[in-house]
């Protein structure tokens, strides 16, 4: 009932407000407690809270204590000790992944891992797509910062596919915000596919601010009609809904293709406001 939801809405922010200073052993403590009496689910932020806390003071601990938590308790746990372990044996993480949840491999997973990129590639290439997307794109995001042409190299050998579609965005977003020019040479040499669409749709909208023609070149080329409206939409949202006049009818020839209205004039600025 009322009480009970209550009553458990107030024991889980006592639980996240105190564990800032537990030791590993309570967190373990208290996270089994939670799940098997208290209702806690496996991707529940106050689990997450008491896994990060855990993993943070004593990772050793909440690793050999792993396979006796409840469960349910698994996969949280498992991605903070893989995020605290970034020097550890990369083949240990790796025997972790299999506690994951698809709620597990979020950006932040992605971006622990591609640190060390290499250790790790093969691992998640090998791993379902449809639990990794976002952790590929900030995979390979991370690994775009440190060396992009070797993450360009890794994502060639991948099939051109809708997994390797986030993986790509990343790889541009992050090369295009210190070398526009070799971004754009890499993308230039892609084949047409789904890889390629989302480069040029990370593309356009990475130089949208400050270089809109070419902006509108890269969500132009994208070949899957449904991907080069929703890029040029974007620019719309990019640009203020201020677009170039040379770009306007175009514009709303995407937006009425995704059942969208066209836009009407961008309204006067008022006089009368002081933020004006």
């Amino acid at each position: 009932g009322g009480d009970s939801i209550w009553k458990r809405g107030v024991e889980a922010g006592l639980i996240r407000l105190k564990c800032d200073d537990w030791s590993a052993d309570e967190c373990l403590t208290v996270a089994s407690l939670w799940v098997t009496e208290l209702n806690g689910t496996p991707d529940d932020e106050t689990l997450q809270k008491l896994a990060a806390r855990a993993a943070h003071v004593n990772p050793e601990q909440a690793l050999t204590a792993l396979d006796q938590l409840p469960e349910s308790a698994r996969p949280s746990f498992a991605a903070e000790i893989i995020k605290q372990f970034q020097r550890a044996d990369p083949e240990q993480n790796i025997a972790l992944f299999s506690h994951l949840t698809a709620a597990q491999w979020d950006e932040k997973l992605g971006e622990a891992l591609g640190r060390n990129p290499e250790a790790y590639a093969e691992a998640i290439a090998s791993l379902p797509a449809d639990t990794t997307l976002k952790a590929r794109k900030s995979f390979m995001e991370k690994w775009g910062e440190q060396d992009p042409e070797a993450a360009a190299t890794w994502l060639g050998s991948l099939p051109d596919d809708a997994a390797s579609k986030p993986a790509a965005m990343g790889l541009a977003h992050a090369w295009a915000k210190y070398d526009e020019y070799a971004a754009s040479n890499w993308a230039a040499s892609l084949p047409a596919g789904p890889s390629r669409d989302a480069v040029a749709a990370s593309l356009s909208y990475s130089f949208a601010k400050n270089r809109p023609d070419e902006a509108w070149q890269w969500a132009s080329s994208i070949s899957d009609a449904a991907a080069r409206d929703e890029a040029i939409v974007d620019l719309d949202y990019k640009w203020q809904f201020d677009a170039p006049q040379k770009f306007r009818a175009a514009l709303d020839e995407a937006r009425r293709a995704r059942g969208m209205s066209e836009r009407g004039p961008k309204p006067a600025p008022d006089p009368n406001d002081p933020f004006r």
